[in-house]
């Protein structure tokens, strides 16, 4: 049986690495890998405060190959405290602290586990708290957990945009990247209309309804495949919605997705390029034989486009001001809060298609975007404004 081993010596931010992965603007489910960015209010999902003042939150999500995650994160007023998670499949579980850096990522440092390898080891964290947490279990083949805020379950129908988390196979020309998805609520029960895209924005066919869902404590599973949106071998499906329209899904060994509310009109991309603006998140590429991760900042100077790129110096907030990429937005016309756009690495010169998700979550932008390596292999970023 594989062990899930938590390590800082993967999370080494090395220059060379964030030239080879591209490291967006971003933002992540992610939520989920190697940062966390804890400086936001909080936006739904299941938080409690305690007489000290510090506030828990906790959240469900998923990592490749399909492994379901639980975390709870506590904390006080200056970003410090502790946290419990636990990998659900494989039956392990962790005990730690948590620090806030100075470029406002979480630091986590395990205590305890049954797993004893990992006691002493550190990782990174970015949180959206109650609505998004993107945590990075650092060993050499270990994948980034995106993870949704658990709240309750959505009493009424909605339209969801989602970004598959694709597995180590996934292949840009021939496998689904991102869509539409409308849920219909009936009772305790849930429908889903999926349309798929390819990464260049061509449909996958037509529109297909997925149903069986049912709710409880803010989690709605399925026993059915639902073989669109999640295609492959896999025994069931379960998603985690916040109240601020976030969700993640896990589906076994099929990877997963994240999805955010459509919004209720076209964003456009000139308050996304206003200069000025500020994000903090992750990249991350699920490859093989291994994932890899890293923290990334983006900014907009006013130059029409998204600035972005990782670190020198990780801890100490060091930026790499040279290498990086650049994002040229285009408008959300066809589908509310979904942009595509142009990815240039100038590290080597190379330019890639994206799609973009983004909502305004409690007055902040979250993104979540999806895009492509030049072996057609997939990477994601989820970035936080600041």
């Amino acid at each position: 049986m594989r062990k899930d081993y938590i390590h800082s010596d993967n999370l080494n931010l090395r220059k060379e690495e964030m030239k080879s992965l591209k490291a967006v603007l971003i933002l992540f489910f992610a939520v989920v890998t190697g940062v966390v960015v804890a400086s936001f209010a909080g936006c739904g999902g299941s938080g409690s405060s305690s007489s000290t003042g510090s506030t828990t939150q906790s959240y469900f999500g998923t990592a490749s190959p399909g492994d379901a995650w639980q975390w709870s994160i506590t904390k006080d007023s200056s970003g410090n405290g502790t946290f419990t998670a636990a990998n659900q499949t494989m039956g392990v579980t962790y005990n730690g602290t948590v620090s806030t850096l100075p470029n406002k990522f979480l630091k986590l440092t395990f205590t305890s586990s049954t797993d004893a390898n990992v006691v002493g080891k550190s990782a990174y964290a970015i949180e959206f708290p109650g609505t998004a947490l993107i945590v990075k279990p650092a060993m050499a083949n270990a994948s980034a957990v995106v993870a949704s805020g658990l709240g309750k379950c959505p009493g009424a129908s909605a339209k969801y945009n989602w970004v598959k988390i694709p597995g180590s196979l996934w292949n840009a020309d021939s496998d689904e990247a991102f869509g539409v998805a409308n849920s219909i609520v009936s009772g305790n029960g849930f429908t889903f209309d999926v349309m798929s895209n390819f990464l260049n924005g061509t449909m996958m066919g037509g529109m297909q309804t997925i149903s069986g869902y049912t709710c409880s404590g803010g989690r709605i599973t399925t026993s059915s495949m639902p073989k669109v949106m999640m295609p492959g071998p896999g025994p069931s499906m379960s998603l985690a919605v916040t109240p601020s329209g976030v969700f993640v899904g896990d589906n076994g060994h099929s990877g997963g997705l994240v999805g955010m509310s459509v919004p209720g009109a076209a964003i456009g991309n000139a308050p996304l390029l206003a200069k000025g603006l500020e994000f903090r998140g992750v990249l991350f590429k699920n490859q093989s034989p291994g994932d890899k991760t890293e923290p990334v900042w983006a900014r907009t100077y006013g130059n029409g486009m998204i600035n972005g790129g990782g670190y020198i110096n990780f801890e100490n907030n060091v930026e790499d001001m040279v290498n990086g990429v650049t994002l040229s937005l285009n408008n959300d016309t066809a589908t509310p809060g979904m942009f595509s756009g142009i990815l240039h690495d100038k590290g080597s010169n190379t330019s890639y298609p994206f799609t973009l998700m983004i909502n305004k979550i409690n007055g902040k932008y979250m993104i979540f975007g999806i895009s492509k390596d030049n072996s057609n292999g997939p990477y994601n970023f989820l970035v936080i404004q600041q």
